[in-house]
């Protein structure tokens, strides 16, 4: 069953792939995988995890991104009529305290210029949204999927603030954040930028603007991250390298030593800047 779960996520983004594939190995290797699916209890989940963080010495927070793997598996199998019931739902999420904290990673930062050279360089230029996607994440810190998700009825100009959804895996909240004035005035214009571009598509528009995605194609319909990753973001980083060869070094410093070319995600490199204006 695992090894079918793991192929219906085989479209998703290669690091998110990796990611599952890298949780059922051990899921597989500490769990009893004969235990039929039905008799999976969520003491097993838990002994699971516990093993995970005191044997293995795991953080908390990698712990709880297990457990959010496993509730998709059962999910699957709950689909796919192997099971009724979904046993890691009924395992709360370890709590993380300021100690957990300290130990979780430092965010990446990049120093401005680089920042610049990325936005203002002709490769941004023609390979659109790059420059939209990059403008964003470098003024809100969201993650990527969260400005995916954002629609233009997110978007409260009046009262200054952007409502972000989260991801389903994290409960799918809507949370109001203040923006920069900076940004107020690049979502003005790019709102009416977009709506000039649905009036002149018309009828060709699949859904009313304010359902329609903040970074959308020319078509008005929105990238998926796989699309986004592949057909835009790999690109635009191949350009720039040629363009930018000096800089594009001191990028890959910025976002990790050990990044390989193309792997340098929007949110590995943009997300949490030095001075984010929220």
């Amino acid at each position: 069953m695992l090894e079918e779960f793991l192929a219906s996520k085989s479209s998703k983004a290669g690091r998110t792939y990796r990611g599952y594939a890298s949780h059922l190995n051990q899921i597989k290797r500490l769990m009893d995988c004969r235990l039929p699916v039905g008799e999976v209890c969520p003491e097993h989940v838990r002994t699971y995890l516990n093993s995970r963080i005191e044997h293995e010495g795991v953080h908390k927070a990698t712990a709880n991104k297990e457990l959010t793997t496993l509730r998709s598996v059962f999910s699957f199998a709950q689909k796919q009529d192997y099971t009724g019931k979904n046993p890691a739902r009924m395992v709360d999420r370890f709590s993380l305290d300021a100690q957990d904290k300290q130990q979780l990673p430092e965010p990446v930062y990049i120093p401005r210029e680089i920042y610049e050279a990325l936005i203002h360089s002709r490769a941004a230029r023609s390979h659109q949204p790059v420059k939209g996607v990059m403008f964003i994440l470098y003024q809100t810190g969201l993650r990527i999927g969260e400005l995916l998700r954002l629609r233009w009825k997110d978007i409260d100009l009046a009262n200054n603030v952007i409502h972000v959804t989260a991801s389903m895996q994290k409960g799918g909240d809507r949370s109001p954040y203040m923006v920069s004035r900076q940004l107020r005035l690049y979502m003005r214009i790019a709102r009416r930028d977009a709506l000039n571009a649905c009036r002149a598509i018309g009828s060709d528009v699949e859904a009313p603007f304010d359902r329609m995605a903040v970074i959308a194609s020319s078509r008005g319909r929105p990238w998926g991250y796989s699309n986004l990753f592949s057909r835009v973001w790999g690109p635009f980083l191949r350009a720039f390298r040629k363009e930018r060869p000096r800089i594009y070094r001191r990028l890959q410093e910025a976002a990790g030593s050990g990044v390989p070319f193309g792997m340098m995600q929007p949110t590995n490199i943009l997300s949490g800047s030095e001075s984010p204006s929220l």
